[in-house]
Protein backbone atom coordinates (compact mmCIF):
# COMPACT_ATOMS: atom_id res chain seq x y z
CA UNK A 1 0.00 0.00 0.00
CA UNK A 2 2.77 2.26 1.02
CA UNK A 3 4.44 1.97 -2.56
CA UNK A 4 1.23 3.04 -4.07
CA UNK A 5 0.33 5.65 -2.22
CA UNK A 6 3.31 7.20 -1.20
CA UNK A 7 6.53 5.94 -2.36
CA UNK A 8 7.48 2.53 -3.44
CA UNK A 9 9.86 1.41 -0.85
CA UNK A 10 9.72 -2.85 -2.19
CA UNK A 11 13.95 -3.02 -1.78
CA UNK A 12 13.17 -2.57 2.10
CA UNK A 13 10.10 -4.86 2.25
CA UNK A 14 12.54 -7.78 3.62
CA UNK A 15 13.58 -5.89 6.75
CA UNK A 16 9.83 -5.10 7.69
CA UNK A 17 8.65 -8.45 7.27
CA UNK A 18 9.94 -9.52 11.55
CA UNK A 19 6.92 -6.55 11.98
CA UNK A 20 4.43 -8.14 10.39
CA UNK A 21 4.69 -11.42 11.47
CA UNK A 22 4.54 -9.95 15.26
CA UNK A 23 1.75 -7.96 14.53
CA UNK A 24 -0.25 -11.17 12.51
CA UNK A 25 0.90 -12.99 16.11
CA UNK A 26 -0.53 -10.75 17.97
CA UNK A 27 -3.93 -10.23 15.93
CA UNK A 28 -4.28 -13.93 15.54
CA UNK A 29 -3.95 -14.67 18.53
CA UNK A 30 -7.07 -11.47 19.39
CA UNK A 31 -9.02 -13.55 16.56
CA UNK A 32 -8.42 -16.89 18.10
CA UNK A 33 -9.77 -15.58 21.82
CA UNK A 34 -12.85 -14.03 20.39
CA UNK A 35 -13.98 -17.23 18.37
CA UNK A 36 -13.03 -19.46 21.89
CA UNK A 37 -15.43 -16.96 23.74
CA UNK A 38 -18.16 -18.53 21.43
CA UNK A 39 -19.29 -14.83 20.27
CA UNK A 40 -17.65 -14.70 17.12
CA UNK A 41 -18.45 -16.77 14.25
CA UNK A 42 -16.02 -18.42 11.82
CA UNK A 43 -17.13 -16.92 8.76
CA UNK A 44 -15.55 -15.20 5.81
CA UNK A 45 -17.71 -11.78 7.05
CA UNK A 46 -17.42 -12.57 10.36
CA UNK A 47 -13.68 -12.15 9.15
CA UNK A 48 -14.24 -9.16 7.37
CA UNK A 49 -16.07 -7.10 10.47
CA UNK A 50 -13.05 -8.15 12.54
CA UNK A 51 -10.32 -6.43 10.00
CA UNK A 52 -12.53 -3.96 9.64
CA UNK A 53 -12.68 -3.16 13.71
CA UNK A 54 -9.26 -3.81 14.23
CA UNK A 55 -9.01 -0.13 11.67
CA UNK A 56 -11.72 1.13 13.80
CA UNK A 57 -10.16 0.61 16.96
CA UNK A 58 -7.26 2.32 15.62
CA UNK A 59 -8.82 5.52 15.08
CA UNK A 60 -8.88 6.83 18.13
CA UNK A 61 -5.22 7.02 18.54
CA UNK A 62 -4.71 8.10 14.55
CA UNK A 63 -7.53 11.01 15.39
CA UNK A 64 -5.33 12.45 19.03
CA UNK A 65 -2.15 11.97 17.25
CA UNK A 66 -2.93 14.19 13.95
CA UNK A 67 -4.78 16.31 16.51
CA UNK A 68 -1.76 16.99 18.31
CA UNK A 69 0.26 17.22 15.43
CA UNK A 70 -2.17 20.24 14.05
CA UNK A 71 -2.29 22.38 17.22
CA UNK A 72 1.43 21.92 18.00
CA UNK A 73 2.44 23.17 14.17
CA UNK A 74 4.90 24.28 12.54
CA UNK A 75 6.49 22.84 15.83
CA UNK A 76 7.14 19.19 16.22
CA UNK A 77 5.02 17.25 17.98
CA UNK A 78 6.16 16.29 21.91
CA UNK A 79 7.63 13.24 22.57
CA UNK A 80 4.92 11.99 24.70
CA UNK A 81 2.60 11.64 22.11
CA UNK A 82 3.47 8.57 20.13
CA UNK A 83 3.61 6.46 23.74
CA UNK A 84 0.34 7.74 24.40
CA UNK A 85 -1.01 7.15 20.83
CA UNK A 86 0.00 3.51 21.60
CA UNK A 87 -2.30 3.11 25.02
CA UNK A 88 -5.26 5.03 23.21
CA UNK A 89 -4.78 2.12 20.48
CA UNK A 90 -4.29 -0.57 23.21
CA UNK A 91 -7.16 0.78 25.64
CA UNK A 92 -9.40 0.84 21.97
CA UNK A 93 -8.55 -2.24 21.37
CA UNK A 94 -9.38 -3.46 24.59
CA UNK A 95 -12.80 -1.92 25.24
CA UNK A 96 -13.71 -3.05 21.29
CA UNK A 97 -13.15 -6.22 21.44
CA UNK A 98 -13.34 -7.00 25.77
CA UNK A 99 -17.21 -6.17 24.71
CA UNK A 100 -17.67 -8.69 21.44
CA UNK A 101 -16.37 -11.43 23.36
CA UNK A 102 -17.69 -9.88 27.14
CA UNK A 103 -14.42 -11.81 28.38
CA UNK A 104 -11.20 -10.28 30.56
CA UNK A 105 -9.04 -12.39 28.07
CA UNK A 106 -10.79 -10.90 24.96
CA UNK A 107 -10.14 -7.08 26.31
CA UNK A 108 -6.51 -8.15 26.86
CA UNK A 109 -5.58 -9.63 23.46
CA UNK A 110 -7.64 -7.37 21.82
CA UNK A 111 -6.05 -4.32 23.61
CA UNK A 112 -2.57 -6.24 22.91
CA UNK A 113 -3.48 -6.39 19.01
CA UNK A 114 -4.93 -3.06 18.48
CA UNK A 115 -1.19 -1.49 19.89
CA UNK A 116 1.06 -4.20 18.24
CA UNK A 117 -0.32 -3.55 15.29
CA UNK A 118 0.11 0.39 15.35
CA UNK A 119 3.39 -0.16 16.78
CA UNK A 120 4.61 -2.81 14.38
CA UNK A 121 3.15 -0.68 11.35
CA UNK A 122 5.69 2.39 12.82
CA UNK A 123 2.52 4.68 14.80
CA UNK A 124 0.05 6.41 13.89
CA UNK A 125 -0.16 7.63 9.73
CA UNK A 126 0.13 11.33 9.77
CA UNK A 127 -2.88 11.70 7.24
CA UNK A 128 -2.93 15.52 7.67
CA UNK A 129 0.66 15.85 6.02
CA UNK A 130 -1.04 14.99 2.82
CA UNK A 131 -3.45 13.03 0.72
CA UNK A 132 -1.28 10.58 0.08
CA UNK A 133 -0.75 9.72 3.52
CA UNK A 134 -4.58 9.76 3.95
CA UNK A 135 -4.61 7.61 0.98
CA UNK A 136 -2.07 5.22 2.38
CA UNK A 137 -4.93 5.64 5.60
CA UNK A 138 -7.57 4.44 3.78
CA UNK A 139 -6.04 2.09 2.08
CA UNK A 140 -4.92 0.44 5.09
CA UNK A 141 -8.96 0.13 5.71
CA UNK A 142 -9.07 -2.54 2.39
CA UNK A 143 -5.89 -4.45 3.94
CA UNK A 144 -7.15 -4.91 7.26
CA UNK A 145 -10.11 -6.04 5.84
CA UNK A 146 -9.24 -8.52 3.50
CA UNK A 147 -6.32 -10.00 6.16
CA UNK A 148 -9.78 -10.50 8.29
CA UNK A 149 -10.63 -12.53 5.81
CA UNK A 150 -7.60 -14.34 5.19
CA UNK A 151 -7.55 -14.71 9.01
CA UNK A 152 -10.82 -16.56 8.76
CA UNK A 153 -9.93 -19.08 6.12
CA UNK A 154 -6.61 -20.09 7.64
CA UNK A 155 -8.27 -20.33 10.95
CA UNK A 156 -11.17 -22.57 9.52
CA UNK A 157 -8.79 -24.44 7.44
CA UNK A 158 -5.71 -25.21 9.98
CA UNK A 159 -7.10 -24.19 13.96
CA UNK A 160 -11.30 -25.53 13.44
CA UNK A 161 -11.73 -27.65 10.51
CA UNK A 162 -15.78 -27.44 10.14
CA UNK A 163 -16.43 -24.67 12.18
CA UNK A 164 -18.29 -22.89 9.78
CA UNK A 165 -20.48 -26.06 9.29
CA UNK A 166 -21.15 -26.52 12.61
CA UNK A 167 -22.62 -23.89 13.09
CA UNK A 168 -25.25 -23.77 10.22
CA UNK A 169 -25.90 -27.13 10.71
CA UNK A 170 -27.35 -26.57 14.09
CA UNK A 171 -30.15 -23.62 12.78
CA UNK A 172 -33.31 -23.82 11.36
CA UNK A 173 -33.84 -23.08 7.27
CA UNK A 174 -34.10 -19.73 7.58
CA UNK A 175 -31.11 -19.28 9.68
CA UNK A 176 -28.63 -21.52 8.15
CA UNK A 177 -29.60 -19.38 4.40
CA UNK A 178 -29.14 -16.27 6.87
CA UNK A 179 -25.77 -18.15 7.84
CA UNK A 180 -24.58 -18.64 4.36
CA UNK A 181 -25.17 -15.18 3.23
CA UNK A 182 -22.99 -13.84 6.19
CA UNK A 183 -20.40 -16.65 5.15
CA UNK A 184 -20.18 -14.89 1.73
Amino acid sequence: MHALAIVPIWRRLAGGLPFAIAAALAVTWAFHTLVRSGRWPVTLGAGLRFGVLCWVAGLPATIFVNAIRLAAAPAPRPEWVDPASFLVAALTGAAVFGALGRHRRTALTGGLAIGVLLAMGGGVVPVVNSHRAAGLWAGLLVIEACGGMLLTLGYRRLVAPGTAHAHVAHRSAPDQEHAVLQAL
